[in-house]
């Protein structure tokens, strides 16, 4: 996806999306004081509110990129050394597998009351 269209598809999603005016309109106004401008006022903290989430959004992607970067160097690493991307399914499940029937015998072993 382009970086031009995957914008033009956040714009259209936010827009789209009642529960931001919800919130604005009834959240927001609370912290206008009384006499000040509700315009200057509501368009500052909508201005805050807006940097804080590209803040936080830009910070979630990068640490999101980071670890798909370490998980596909792991992945490669470990077809280098002769593991398939499906042993750790199979050991995972045969290790739940043991699990399971561990807890099976000792519910059966346990003295009934």
């Amino acid at each position: 996806m382009t970086p031009r269209k995957a914008f033009r598809q956040g714009v259209l999603s936010n827009l789209g999306n009642p529960k931001m005016a919800i919130f604005y309109s009834s959240l927001l106004p609370q912290f206008v004081a009384p006499g000040s401008s509700p315009f200057a006022v509501m368009l500052v903290l909508g201005l805050v509110f807006v940097s804080m989430t590209l803040v936080w959004l830009s910070i979630y992607a990068a640490v999101v990129a980071r670890a798909g970067h370490i998980l596909r160097a792991a992945g490669q690493a470990s077809l280098r050394c002769g593991h398939g991307h499906d042993s750790l399914g199979v050991r995972g499940a045969s290790g739940n597998r043991s699990a399971l029937t561990h807890l099976v015998a000792r519910q059966a072993a346990r003295p009934s009351e």
